[in-house]
């Protein structure tokens, strides 16, 4: 009796790893540009990839036969039938639905009692928004605080998707905080890029940028590393920069608590020795 189950658990296996299928291939955009860290997903499952620098996959799906999906920020999604090992040239054309997201939100400062506010087309959301339903060609943010008495900042964040292809999310930011209670005076210019590392599914972050603070006047450099989540939607990151003649040191945390509208947003920095640590909530619609 044993041994036919045995037997027929060796035959069940066998017949399953054989049936598996091995699809590779490369993606293109529909001006034949290579797609890197397209998404590459096995439909109904949780087996999905991306694609490599120069466009090329390879997926091992789990059923026998099954549908493959392709997809890539700004461009329609694609799915083929596989139930053989093969080999396919993916093209992706424009995605032709076009959504408009607006965000609106506010946040405290525990350790500097001013409250803020905030305005955006999802710029924080958009790494936990399915990008086949982000399609914004720029993405802006404009956030502001204030005690409603001296102290107050400003800032305005900027990026465009269509150098998405060549880097993750290339952002301008200006940034100008003047907290006379504290005698702290910062005024900031920076861009920010991202490249996609595989093995670790997440971009390494660099920042490059201008300085002011107080009597201080430098120019800087940062490292940082941000990692996203599916179920839950969540993303987090880390960033440290050297601007001479001090350091910072952000850390940050977004989550939607309620469908894909409201999320809670919590973010610590450090620059030189003032400390800054906001928690808010954002609330995303479409219109």
């Amino acid at each position: 009796m044993k041994t036919k189950l045995l037997i027929s658990g060796f035959l069940i296996l066998t017949l399953n790893i054989f049936s598996q299928s091995e699809v590779t291939g490369v993606i293109k955009d529909f001006e034949g540009n290579y797609l890197p860290s397209a998404y590459i997903q096995e439909v109904g499952t949780k087996n999905e990839v991306v694609s490599s620098e120069k466009g090329k996959f390879v997926i091992n799906t789990i059923k026998d036969t099954c549908l493959i999906s392709f997809s890539w920020i700004g461009l329609e999604t694609k799915t083929i039938k596989v139930n053989n090992d093969t080999s396919v040239n993916i093209i992706l054309e424009v995605w032709d639905y076009e959504s408009k997201w607006i965000t609106i939100g506010s946040n405290y400062d525990v350790m500097n009692s001013t409250f803020g506010f905030l305005v955006s087309n999802g710029f924080d959301e958009h790494p936990i928004i399915h990008f086949e339903d982000f399609t914004e060609s720029w993405v802006y943010k404009i956030s502001g605080s204030t005690d409603f008495r001296n102290d107050y900042s400003f800032g305005v964040k900027i990026s465009c998707d269509y150098f998405m292809r060549y880097v993750y999310m290339p952002t301008v930011e200006y940034s100008k905080i003047w907290y006379s209670s504290n005698n702290f005076q910062l005024y900031n210019i920076n861009l920010t890029v991202g490249e996609y590392i595989r093995f670790i599914d997440a971009p390494i972050l660099l920042k490059l940028g201008y300085q002011t603070l107080n009597e201080f006047k430098n120019f800087g450099v940062g490292l940082g590393l941000q990692k996203s989540h599916r179920k839950p939607d969540l993303y987090y990151g880390v960033m440290v920069s050297y601007w001479v003649d001090y350091f910072v040191y952000k850390l940050y945390f977004q989550s939607f608590i309620y469908k894909h509208k409201l999320s809670i947003k919590t973010n610590y920095e450090r620059i030189q020795n003032f400390d800054f640590f906001n928690i808010g909530f954002n609330y995303t619609f479409n219109r």
